[in-house]
């Protein structure tokens, strides 16, 4: 899906030709004056981008959208397209908030590694260990599970176990004590199966080390920190806020609009959090790197680091045609897909779709919310991808021209630890 040639020969002409003379006047200023040179390849590509999703929304009849798109730390596209709500007809704007699905489960996974820098939490320590009554059907499984098996989904679970006691609106007091009936498929560490109740055992384990609730953990460690001012992963979070999108459907041929649910409020790590599309680029920039002192690079790492294989002709991934290998690390999928590591999410959830991609080597991310059930949220990012690769050349041999680089701070913000949690 190539930029059109019209677009490539006239904006990075034009831009470029704009670019070197500043380039000139740059060095001959830039002790007084430094500048920044905007890539004028990726802002076609974000141009086109525009064009590409608007037609898609029209075209697959999605009532409402947000997408936005980072590059080297910096928000390069962010837009809300259609309504909100079918009976206001309000737009959907860069502040309008959606649930996030199973997107979630990547935000859970980076607040546990944040927690894991500040020595609050440890990967390869044992579930039983922070939650002693904890039970699996197995001994040595139970003995053996750590929270690196919860967030990568090779916990030896069936899938999608006790999804039904989720969806039923139980709750995860409730819920996690019947672990210990399933059987299991394999050893802790071992195989891959998706899970929604299994991975939210994470939220007591944060609340019995810290002596907060895994909502407050996330405002104070991420949500503020990130300035994901308009997030929360509560019902009552999304309800109480004056600037929601509403889930829509079809109902013979006429557009609908649904209720919000408590489904999956019950299980926030996996499928819980509401977030803005503003909120979701600042957390893309957090982590493609760009905020150490928020998090850390080491556990961006960590948690881009693939833990397992999973199946690259899974139906969620059919219509991806580069795809190479898929994997899945901690709380991320990680993909081959053509010469791109792609880290990747994707979440459905009472009638919201949404998709997220980093490209970690390229400093590139894109994110997609929905208020309607269809596949815009993934094929668009295939899409985006698709369209960045043809074009990476252009991309990047404009970057290798010299220019004078922004002044880097001289100081770095401390991200403050919280206190010991009580032994």
């Amino acid at each position: 899906m190539r930029l059109k040639r019209k677009h490539i020969v006239f904006l990075s002409l034009t831009f470029l030709f704009i670019a070197l003379s500043d380039i000139k006047q740059a060095r001959e200023t830039a002790l007084s004056t430094p500048t920044v040179q905007v890539n004028p390849f990726v802002k076609a590509l974000a141009l086109e981008y525009d064009a590409y999703f608007r037609d898609k929304m029209s075209s697959k009849r999605i009532p409402g959208a947000a997408v936005c798109i980072i590059k080297d730390g910096k928000i390069v596209h962010i837009k809300g397209y259609g309504i909100k709500d079918i009976s206001s007809k309000d737009s959907v704007g860069i502040h309008t908030v959606f649930r996030l699905g199973s997107v979630s489960k990547s935000i859970s996974a980076a607040l546990t590694g944040i927690l894991v820098e500040d020595s609050l939490l440890n990967w390869d320590r044992t579930v039983k260990s922070y939650l002693p009554d904890f039970r699996l059907k197995s001994q040595n499984s139970t003995d053996n599970l750590k929270i690196r098996h919860l967030l990568s989904h090779t916990t030896g679970l069936i899938r999608h176990s006790y999804t039904n006691y989720i969806e039923d609106g139980k709750s995860l007091e409730e819920m996690i004590p019947e672990l210990s009936k399933v059987n299991l498929i394999g050893p802790a560490g071992s195989v891959y199966s998706y899970q929604n109740l299994a991975y939210s055992v994470i939220d007591p384990i944060i609340e019995s080390s810290l002596g907060t609730d895994f909502e407050q953990t996330l405002v104070e460690k991420m949500f503020r920190p990130m300035n994901m001012k308009n997030s929360s992963a509560s019902y009552e979070g999304i309800i109480n806020n004056p600037d929601i999108a509403y889930p829509h459907y079809y109902y013979k041929g006429r557009l609908k609009k649904a209720r919000i649910t408590k489904k999956y409020y019950n299980a926030a790590p996996a499928g819980g959090v509401n977030a803005s599309i503003w909120d979701m680029a600042n957390f893309m920039i957090a982590m493609t790197g760009n905020q150490p002192w928020i998090i850390d690079p080491g556990t961006i790492d960590a948690l881009f680091t693939p833990q397992v294989d999973t199946y690259i002709k899974y139906q969620y991934f059919g219509g991806w045609p580069k795809m190479k290998k898929s994997y899945y690390g901690l709380g991320f999928r990680i993909l081959d897909y053509g010469n791109q590591k792609v880290v990747y999410h994707g979440g459905y959830v009472n009638g919201y779709k949404s998709g997220m991609a980093i490209l970690p080597e390229e400093n590139l991310g894109i994110c997609i919310l929905t208020n309607y059930s269809g596949n815009l949220a993934n094929r668009g990012i295939r899409d985006f991808i698709d369209m960045y690769i043809e074009n990476e050349q252009h991309i990047k041999d404009y970057e290798n021209i010299p220019v004078v680089k922004n002044i880097k701070p001289s100081f770095m913000q401390e991200r403050p630890l919280h206190s010991v949690p009580p032994q």
